[in-house]
Parts: structure tokens; C-alpha cells; sequence
């Protein structure tokens, strides 16, 4: 029960502090505070309520202090670079379980999607779109002219778009 309500504190905390670490953080916070206050439960709402309340107040109290924080630090610019020349300062990454999962499952049917195509779309479309190769050098991997890579590209999407909306996704361009 315990690992139960542990694992819906991280999830709710998750979704408003969007940080791994600092999730954990404050879980811990909130089931401490319930055990530390349980006496104070008055049974006007189910325990998990009281819990879900801890866990929103622990939430917006980190974030009031993590605003505070920024607007007394300096300012530095996110594009700064290390002296080997990479950056300094890394994009921030969201984690929360629920979305890596659905990012999995679109994932999955988007790959079946691809691979549904035919063989020279399907390769035009890997190596311009996932691996980010220039229509001039798809064409020199596939011995086509950059011309002849466009109209295959153009008749993946199409396809895929296709293929897509046959399981329920919709894609933009």
C-alpha cells in the first residue's frame, strides 16, 4: 500500500515539478509531513485528499522558492559554451512515466508506419528525416538526383500520413 501511494505522490509531484530529482525530493517531504501529522488527519476528507493537499502544497512551496531563487541569481546566457566548445548549459529534459510511455506507443506505430512504406521512400525518408541528411547527399547514397529524392519524400509523407491515420495519428507536413 505504502509503494502504492508513494508511486501516485511521484506521479502528481512529477507532473508539477517536472524534475526527476526534485520529485523525489518533495515525495519524501510528503509522506513525512503525513506521518508527522497524521494525528492531525480529521477524517472530513479520505486520507488521500489529505495527502494529495500535502504534495500540492509541498509542490507550490518549491516552486515559490525556486522562483525566488532565479530572480536573485545572475543572468547567463544558455548558449554559453565550455572551453572544449560544447555547451554549457544543457536543454532541460521532461521524464514523467506517463508520457515516456505514450512517447513509446507512438513511437512503436510510427516505425510500423514507416516501415509499411515502400523500400526507396522508406529509405529517403530515414535518411533525410531521422538521420538529417541533405536532399543532395540522399541522393548521391540512393544514385538518384536531388529532384528525384523530393518526389519521394513527397509520396512518403503522403503515404505515411496514410498509413497513420489507419491507427489513429494524426501528423502535421
Amino acid at each position: 500500500m505504502a509503494r502504492v501511494i508513494s508511486i501516485w505522490v511521484y506521479n502528481l509531484v512529477l507532473g508539477y515539478v517536472q524534475r526527476e530529482e526534485e520529485a523525489e525530493e518533495i515525495v519524501q517531504d510528503t509522506l513525512l509531513a503525513a506521518i508527522n501529522g497524521i494525528e492531525t488527519f480529521n477524517r472530513k476528507s479520505t486520507l488521500k485528499t489529505w495527502v494529495y493537499r500535502i504534495a500540492i502544497n509541498k509542490c507550490k512551496d518549491a516552486l515559490k522558492h525556486k522562483s525566488r531563487m532565479k530572480r536573485s541569481g545572475h543572468v547567463q546566457s544558455l548558449s554559453e559554451l565550455n572551453h572544449d566548445g560544447t555547451q554549457k548549459y544543457q536543454p532541460f529534459h521532461f521524464n514523467h512515466p506517463e508520457i515516456q510511455m505514450q512517447n513509446t506507443e507512438q513511437s512503436g506505430l510510427l516505425f510500423d508506419a514507416i516501415n509499411a512504406l515502400p523500400e526507396r521512400q522508406k529509405d529517403a525518408l530515414i535518411l533525410a528525416k531521422i538521420e538529417q541528411m541533405p536532399v543532395k547527399e540522399v541522393g548521391i547514397q540512393m544514385k538518384l538526383s536531388p529532384k528525384a529524392v523530393e518526389s519521394l519524400l513527397t509520396r512518403a509523407r503522403i503515404n505515411l500520413k496514410k498509413n497513420l491515420k489507419i491507427v489513429g495519428i494524426s501528423i502535421k507536413k
